[in-house]
């Protein structure tokens, strides 16, 4: 009986601890970048803000996510998948025009 008890209690202990281990490893995720990622798209996709992104952007020159790096984030528990489209709806004027910038800025 006693053995027993002993037994139980380890499981017990055992079921615990590896909870609270799969707890702390979920609380970061990492992401390898690839071709096309931006800084914009890496905060849409992860539902990130500019001031998390923040110690990432001195990476490099052209201020772009270098491809293969792989960073560590807050995981937020959102995961987006896809790309995003720019619809052509009447030029690169029409475009500009809609979001209040210079065309030449496109």
């Amino acid at each position: 009986m006693r053995k027993l008890l002993v037994l139980l209690t380890l499981m017990f202990c055992l079921l615990w601890w590896t909870t609270a281990v799969s707890a702390q490893s979920d609380l970061l995720r990492y992401h390898q970048v690839r071709p096309g990622d931006t800084w914009t798209a890496l905060a849409w996709r992860y539902d990130l803000s500019a001031a998390d992104l923040a110690p990432f952007r001195s990476i490099n020159e052209q201020r772009q996510p270098p491809v293969g790096a792989s960073f560590a984030f807050v995981d937020h528990g959102v995961d987006r998948h896809g790309e995003l489209l720019r619809v052509w709806d009447g030029g690169g004027l029409a475009t500009a025009v809609t979001h209040h910038i210079n065309p030449w800025a496109l």
